[in-house]
């Protein structure tokens, strides 16, 4: 069965973005990683999911410690 990814996206943070080095199935539950990225003072309001395949948006916002479920292609968490 095939694997994916999960990368972070600081969005230009200079520090503090969370990485994973897991490889998922499709419909894994993905525990959202902790990490505070340092972005021009902004406080971090979660993570949005997509997936690399379409760009789709699979929910808005997602924090530490929600879940989501992987698509069938890598996922980019991108800071907020």
């Amino acid at each position: 069965m095939p694997t994916y990814q999960v990368t972070y996206n600081g969005d230009g943070a200079t520090s503090g973005v969370p990485s994973d080095t897991a490889w998922y199935e499709a419909a894994d539950m993905v525990t959202v990683k902790a990490g505070t990225p340092v972005k021009q003072r902004f406080p971090l309001k979660g993570w949005k999911v997509t997936a690399d395949d379409s760009n789709t948006i699979i929910n808005n916002v997602y924090q530490n410690p929600q879940t989501f479920a992987m698509p069938s292609n890598h996922a980019t968490l991108t800071a907020q």
